[in-house]
């Protein structure tokens, strides 16, 4: 069963207070992301929660404010995780106009990208149209690439990415969306408010948290409310902070949304470079199953949609 969700906060409250901004000079450097090993049956449990089924197609937006912080490592192992460990296809979509790196991080070299399937969306019609368009990993999961060089002549709009999603929703059970940075305008912003989930980045560092707690705030105040309630927050991924104090970070996120996830730093993520699922770390592989399973206790709670656009 998924977790209870968590109350909005009290909007009288501090927007991110000091003494969750996360520093203590006398504090020892600390790896805090290290857990006990699990064994087969709470991995198990663990799968079956990454399992739930779907009642239809998912949109998985996941964002940051700030560049840098592991937000399309994030969305990438998302991806594979999901792919690897259900039956549904899964798909990665580089949702930045401004050229994302998505798909640099994959050994397949795409070829073809969301321009080429927005100029033809009109005649493409089944899986085996779309797979045209997409990288391959051996997971399963399937990337959809952003345009490598961005064209200063060409302004893009959340209507036309919406319209490419929405063609996807016909042979993928789950979307990732990695976005851009520029989360209060745009394609960013259309993104969102077509949502179904949000899986939130954050970074190391005070003012990196400040900036997303800003962004729930934003979100509050556009009426997604429930789309802050049922996020997931990201922490780590970054080489250890000396003085950082991660517990007060994900408790003060943690009040407000529905699930706090770690997870470590990773040499082979750190290289940005194409990321071998099977080069991970084992607590880093345990970590993102984990964070697949937080992800996925949110399929029952399926809230209607708030935007709809025609796939043509």
């Amino acid at each position: 069963m998924p977790p209870p969700m968590s109350s909005p906060r009290d909007p009288s409250s501090p927007a991110f207070p000091d003494e969750a901004a996360l520093f203590d000079v006398a504090a020892p450097r600390r790896r805090w992301w290290q857990r006990r090993p699990r064994g087969g049956a709470e991995d198990e449990a663990v799968l079956e929660r990454v399992r739930t089924p779907l009642r239809r197609s998912r949109r998985i937006v996941v964002a940051s404010r700030k560049g840098g912080v592991g937000k399309t490592t994030t969305a990438l192992m998302l991806g594979h995780t999901f792919a690897a460990s259900r039956l549904d296809r899964v798909v990665a979509v580089d949702s930045d106009p401004d050229g994302g790196t998505l798909a640099q991080r994959v050994a397949e070299l795409p070829g073809r990208d969301v321009g080429d399937l927005l100029a033809e969306v009109r005649d493409v019609r089944g899986y085996a149209a779309l797979r045209r368009f997409t990288a391959h990993t051996p997971t399963g999961l399937e990337v959809l690439a952003s345009p490598a060089e961005p064209d200063p002549d060409r302004t893009w709009h959340a209507a036309e990415y919406l319209r490419v999603v929405a063609r996807l929703g016909g042979s993928y059970g789950i979307i990732l969306l990695d976005t851009g940075t520029g989360v209060l305008e745009g394609v960013t912003a259309g993104m969102l408010e077509a949502a179904d989930q949000l899986v939130l980045v954050v970074g190391g560092g005070a003012d990196e948290a400040r900036a997303s707690a800003s962004t729930l705030d934003w979100l509050e105040a556009q009426g997604s409310g429930a789309l802050v309630r049922d996020a997931v927050v990201v922490l780590g991924g970054h080489r250890p902070i000396p003085g950082e104090v991660a517990g007060a970070k994900a408790a003060w996120f943690a009040e407000r949304c529905r699930a706090v996830c770690e997870v470590p730093f990773d040499p082979h993520l750190a290289l940005g470079a194409v990321v071998d699922p099977t080069q991970l770390q084992a607590a880093t592989r345990r970590a993102y199953l984990d964070l697949a399973a937080a992800v996925a206790d949110g399929f029952p709670l399926d809230p209607a949609r708030t935007t709809s656009h025609p796939p043509s």
